[in-house]
């Protein structure tokens, strides 16, 4: 990674107010999608695999902030940012996949969270979009 990226991340991620010394690591949870999942593209779409930890964003995040952080990974494929998503897939319903709704439960689980980082909005093109 760049060494002008690779400061800039550090500074979003960990500014002043997170510098002094802490008994814990900072605690960031990245929630997303199919991209924060790590989606491995294929042409009919399932069934996929994941990429390795290494190579998705998180992973690449936590390995470049260091032990004094703790990157938490909340991927899941069609979620939305505010959406319901148009049908249920498989036993789950269209409103699990809707991000706004999620969220508060997870902060609840994963706490104490320092930060989010929010990687959403692709699949509320499927939910806005009418239907022919």
């Amino acid at each position: 990674m760049n060494l002008i990226v690779k400061r800039a991340l550090k500074w979003v991620i960990a500014p002043p107010m997170f510098s002094t010394p802490s008994s814990h690591p900072i605690r960031v949870l990245v929630y997303g999608d199919s991209n924060t999942w790590g989606w491995v593209p294929t042409e009919s779409g399932f069934p996929t695999t994941r990429f390795p930890l290494s190579q998705r964003f998180s992973g690449v995040m936590q390995r470049e902030l260091g032990s004094g952080f703790e990157v938490i990974e909340n991927g899941l494929n069609n979620r939305t940012t505010n959406l319901d998503y148009p049908t249920p897939i498989g036993i789950v319903s269209g409103e699990a996949f809707n991000g706004a709704k999620t969220l508060p439960g997870l902060l609840a689980a994963y706490a104490p969270v320092d930060l989010v980082v929010i990687l959403l909005g692709t699949n509320d093109l499927f939910c806005s979009v009418p239907t022919i």
